[in-house]
C-alpha cells in the first residue's frame, strides 16, 4: 500500500497552520511562501497515512482521543484518555482528531 507524501506547516509567526503549503529549500532551511509572503520559522508536519474514525487524516503532531473499547487497550490504559502516539495505542480508525500541539 502506498501513501500520500503530505505535509501542512505551522507558521511560528502567524501562529496557525498551513495546509499543503508550497515548500522550497533554499540556504540549508525549509521556507514557504503563502499569501505573498515567505515564512522561514516554520515546522513541517507529515501525513502518516492513517484517517481518524471521521475520515480526517492524521498528521505528526496531532493529539487523537481513543475511546475504551473492549479488545482494543491493554490493561495499563485508562478509560477515555488522550493519547499522542496513535500507532502504539491501537487502530487509528477508532480514535478522533481533537486538535495538534501546537494550536491551543
Amino acid at each position: 500500500m502506498n501513501r500520500e507524501i503530505k505535509f501542512r506547516a505551522w507558521s511560528n509567526l502567524e501562529k496557525k497552520m498551513i495546509q499543503n503549503p508550497p515548500l522550497r529549500y533554499s540556504y540549508g532551511k525549509w521556507i514557504i511562501e503563502y499569501a505573498d509572503t515567505i515564512m522561514t520559522d516554520i515546522i513541517l508536519s507529515q501525513f502518516t497515512g492513517l484517517l481518524d474514525k471521521n475520515g480526517k487524516e492524521i498528521y505528526e503532531g496531532d493529539i487523537v482521543y481513543f475511546e475504551r473499547q473492549e479488545g482494543v487497550w491493554s490493561d495499563q490504559a485508562e478509560k477515555n484518555q488522550i493519547v499522542k502516539y496513535p500507532f502504539i495505542c491501537g487502530n487509528s480508525h477508532l480514535g478522533k482528531v481533537i486538535g495538534n500541539i501546537y494550536e491551543k
